[in-house]
């Protein structure tokens, strides 16, 4: 029998911050790595500040830059309360 490729998958989570979302207002989603997971996130904040999880841990604050054009990226402001 021939060896099957199984890729690891992870769980992410997007929480937003502020803006129009309802508070606690979150997408969840697989994907195999952060890169795949911060893509996703740029398609779908449009503009707005979130929180990033992977697996249940806080793994970064992401916000657009007022310019426009980029995003910035923060440790999570969750991870002292993950620890």
């Amino acid at each position: 029998m021939g060896e099957r490729n199984r890729t690891l998958r992870h769980n992410y989570r997007m929480e937003w911050k502020s803006g129009r979302e309802a508070p606690g207002s979150a997408i969840e989603f697989a994907a195999t790595d952060a890169e795949e997971a911060l893509f996703r996130a740029q398609r779908n904040c449009d503009g707005r500040a979130i929180e990033l999880f992977e697996d249940g841990r806080p793994l970064a604050s992401l916000s657009s830059a007022a310019s426009g054009g980029f995003w910035i990226l923060a440790p999570s402001l969750k991870q002292s309360d993950a620890a």
